[in-house]
């Protein structure tokens, strides 16, 4: 659902957030996925979620030219980091329907 949610953002890319057709791309795609497993699995043990978190991560060359890397990779910065989070956070709320995020 958080894939879903961030399909209907300014996160979708000309390949679906992915970098090879189906694996979640290197940088936005797999930040979304760490957002949501932080925000299941380790949110309600620690009392904190995941919206507001400073991490962001920038996609390294080795990431950049890897074989299965197609479709290039976005990188996560300040500017769409809360977006990421956001996605993930009403997907866990929500995780049978996809939530218009309004930006």
């Amino acid at each position: 659902t958080t894939i879903q949610n961030a399909r209907n953002t300014s996160l979708q890319t000309e390949h679906d957030i992915t970098r090879d057709g189906s694996h979640l791309s290197y940088g936005v795609g797999r930040y979304l996925s760490a957002c949501t497993w932080f925000q299941v699995l380790f949110s309600p043990f620690v009392n904190k979620s995941i919206m507001g978190n400073t991490s962001i991560h920038v996609v390294t060359e080795e990431e950049r030219t890897a074989g299965d890397n197609k479709y290039g990779a976005v990188d996560v910065t300040e500017e769409n980091r809360q977006l990421c989070q956001e996605c993930a956070f009403l997907a866990t709320l929500d995780m049978y329907n996809v939530t218009d995020i309004s930006e």
